[in-house]
């Protein structure tokens, strides 16, 4: 019986591991793949980074190869565009200056290899004088030459020319210019619709007048003078003379009907339009300066690329040279043509010149003055003129 009793209990015993084996090697099937599937997750993700970061190489080089190509397209197509540029100048075609106007052109257009090219308009062929500016900052015009007086207002601290027996040569009166901008105290050629590429001060400017001849102060009285605005204009006041507004290229016809009795101007203006049939007496004495300046559109400007740039400034800077060197060795042979067609010359006497400089003297404050009003700093800039004439005059 007991024997019976434990051959159950063995059989029993065996169901029941059979029963369980299936379920205990399911669990160690299931415990032994986890971590399979754990390494096999952990092993794709360097995989996956890899990947990436070889997708954002790739990526990376593509732009640089792009930018690069964009780059060099740029350049290819700066290069290759041309340029066909209208040149206005409010002299004739037969004014001292123009040969050297025509090698700066020459000049420009060679050096570019013909990417920038220029047709010249004498003569205000365009617009007139005064209007110049206006036409260069609108495009109308795309470059030429600008002549300060004729706006009014616009260039206040470049009027120090202005200042009666202040300088003694236009390249003293340039080199005061480009040291006024070079140390900050001109701010009117800056953000104004047009690039300032060179300075052409006129000659020492003299009084040319219709018939009467003067030798003295009193001499002036009432008389209507046609003289740049600024200190031109109140030094003249000071001196009895009524000033008037009057272009230069209208000086001839307003002289010959009797709208001005005289005007302030170089000799060489005189023969190249020819004055002196109008003009029969001339005061041989220099009192004042005005300026040229040769501007540019300055959108024309900001889409030259920077070799052209570079070639414009240097030959400004030639030209600026050039044409204050003709005007210089030129007066004397324009004072002679004057003479052969009837001009008289008259001088002032030492003293009477002393009384022309005392009188004129306060025109001086007052130009600081109005300076100062427009947030210059009026006295610097007279003092650098001063200073700057000085040097000059020493070097010589």
């Amino acid at each position: 019986m007991k024997k019976r009793n434990l051959l159950s209990t063995l059989l029993v015993i065996c169901l029941v591991l059979a029963l369980a084996l299936p379920l205990i090697t399911s669990c160690s099937s299931s415990a032994s793949v986890t971590p399979s599937t754990t390494a096999s997750s952990t092993s794709v993700k360097p995989t996956t980074a890899a990947a990436s970061a070889q997708s954002s190489s790739t990526t990376a080089a593509a732009k640089t190869t792009t930018s690069a190509a964009t780059t060099t397209t740029a350049a290819a197509t700066a290069a290759e565009k041309t340029w066909n540029l209208k040149y206005q100048y409010y002299i004739t075609e037969t004014h001292v200056t123009a040969p050297a106007l025509k090698a700066h052109i020459a000049r420009i257009e060679e050096q570019t290899g013909g990417r920038v090219k220029f047709t010249v308009y004498w003569n205000n062929a365009i617009v007139p004088t005064a209007e110049a500016l206006d036409a260069i900052k609108s495009g109308l015009i795309d470059m030429g030459i600008v002549y300060t007086p004729n706006h009014t207002g616009q260039f206040p601290a470049t009027d120090v020319g202005g200042l009666p027996f202040l300088f003694s040569s236009n390249k003293a009166y340039a080199a005061t210019l480009n040291k006024l901008i070079a140390d900050g105290l001109i701010t009117e050629y800056d953000n104004k619709g047009f690039h300032l590429n060179y300075f052409q001060p006129t000659p020492i400017q003299s009084l040319c007048l219709k018939s009467k001849a003067v030798t003295s102060m009193e001499d002036l009285s009432g008389l209507k003078l046609a003289v740049s605005s600024g200190p031109p204009t109140e030094a003249f006041k000071l001196l009895g003379a009524v000033p008037v507004t009057v272009s230069p290229p209208d000086y001839y016809l307003s002289i010959d009907r009797g709208v001005i009795d005289g005007y302030v101007i170089g000799p060489t203006y005189v023969t190249t339009v020819k004055l002196y049939e109008v003009t029969k007496s001339f005061l041989d004495l220099g009192i004042v300066m005005a300026a040229h300046f040769e501007g540019v559109n300055q959108d024309v400007w900001d889409s030259f690329p920077d070799d052209i740039k570079a070639i414009i400034a240097e030959s400004s800077a030639q030209a600026s040279q050039e044409m204050m060197e003709i005007y210089n060795t030129e007066i004397d042979k324009a004072k002679d043509v004057m003479k052969q067609n009837g001009v008289q010359f008259t001088t002032l006497s030492a003293d009477e010149l002393e009384r022309w400089k005392t009188t004129v003297k306060p025109g001086e404050e007052t130009f600081i003055q109005s300076l100062n009003a427009n947030g210059l700093d009026g006295q610097k800039i007279v003092d650098t003129a001063k200073a700057v004439e000085q040097e000059m005059n020493a070097s010589k």
